[in-house]
């Protein structure tokens, strides 16, 4: 059986309430106006009424226009964006756990069994590489394992934790995944970029590597260029996170350099690629050091993605390639009762052997 890389983009998050590129004024909106619990924020006062106001002057122009060098911005305003983003971020995560922890609605827990489910259809030897911030793949393992101590879950108060660990799992980890999932292990490579042991999530021997090569809300900045894995050490430390400008700058010095290289060599060992949730936005097709050449490479590649309504960008880098689409959002292609009779579940059987 072939090893796949999988390629997880912002519309593997989007059911999260994780805003894509187009929709972030709605999201800071919903963030301040919708949950007043996030009022209290010092964070939240500082910037997000701010970016509000800033986005509202500029209708025409999304997120990632905004963040130009060449914007009609400030840098303070940019910085402001930016600010807005990572802490809005976290606030969404951290409150989407603490909904699922208290809420009585059997609904509730499919915002996470979806990758539960993709999980499962990993195999030892798997790799992702995702765009994402968010921690959906540790969360699911860490509840599986009751293993918490890499998560920046400072927010959550001791007896949420509890919850989460003892009752999340049967909430919204359906029970028939749970020995699979315990087979599995999420590492985050390549270890030269972390600080101390190579962080891992769960003790499976099934080894999937997860690069994440835009950061992550559980990750600071370390001595020597490198990355700390957990809560953060001091009130005043913020996430590495890669923000949504064109050009991603921060990618290009390490310790994200590092991690961009990894994702980059991963192309080259894969000859199966899963792509889900990733639509090849015209932004990234010329200035992004990964997407350039995963669009070249795609082309000696078999390849498998998974999208509701495939988009120009998508179908242009796959006209070539040995591939095939799957026509259905994330959380519906492998959230569905009888998985293993689902047209993707047949797909990804059947793409694994050819």
């Amino acid at each position: 059986m072939s090893a796949i890389l999988w390629i997880i983009g912002a519309g593997a998050s989007k059911h999260l309430g994780m805003p894509l590129l187009t929709e972030f004024r709605s999201f800071f909106r919903e963030i301040w106006w919708k949950f007043p619990e996030n009022r209290v924020d010092i964070e939240i006062q500082s910037f997000v009424p701010c970016a509000i106001g800033i986005m509202d002057s500029y209708p025409d122009l999304n997120m990632e226009q905004l963040l130009l060098p060449t914007s009609p911005l400030t840098e303070a305003n940019r910085n402001v964006l930016k600010q807005a983003i990572r802490r809005t971020f976290e606030r969404r995560q951290l409150g989407r756990i603490a909904k699922l922890i208290h809420s009585p609605t059997p609904g509730i827990r499919y915002k996470f069994d979806a990758y539960a489910r993709l999980l499962c259809c990993m195999d030892d030897g798997d790799a992702i590489v995702s765009f994402n911030y968010d921690n959906a793949f540790e969360y699911v393992v860490s509840c599986i394992s009751g293993d918490f101590s890499l998560l920046n879950v400072s927010e959550l108060s001791p007896k949420q934790l509890s919850a989460l660990s003892n009752k999340g799992r049967k909430r919204w980890i359906p029970l028939d995944l749970h020995d699979s999932l315990r087979q599995r292990q999420i590492r985050y490579s390549p270890v030269t970029s972390f600080d101390g042991d190579l962080p891992t999530y769960g003790s499976g021997t099934k080894v999937i590597d997860l690069i994440k090569i835009h950061g992550s809300i559980n990750w600071f900045a370390s001595g020597d260029n490198r990355i700390h894995v957990g809560s953060p050490r001091s009130d005043s430390s913020i996430p590495l996170m890669a923000y949504p400008e064109p050009n991603k700058p921060e990618t290009k010095v390490p310790p994200f350099s590092v991690v961009m290289d990894e994702a980059k060599t991963s192309l080259q060992k894969f000859n199966r690629i899963v792509i889900i949730g990733y639509s090849f936005p015209q932004s990234d097709s010329t200035g992004h050091p990964f997407v350039g050449q995963l669009a070249q490479i795609m082309k000696q590649k078999r390849v498998l993605a998974v999208d509701p309504y495939p988009g120009a960008g998508l179908r242009e880098a796959l006209k070539t390639a040995d591939s095939r689409f799957i026509e259905k959002s994330f959380e519906s292609a492998f959230n569905c009762q009888g998985f293993e009779r689902s047209d993707l579940s047949e797909s990804l059987s059947k793409f694994r052997k050819s």
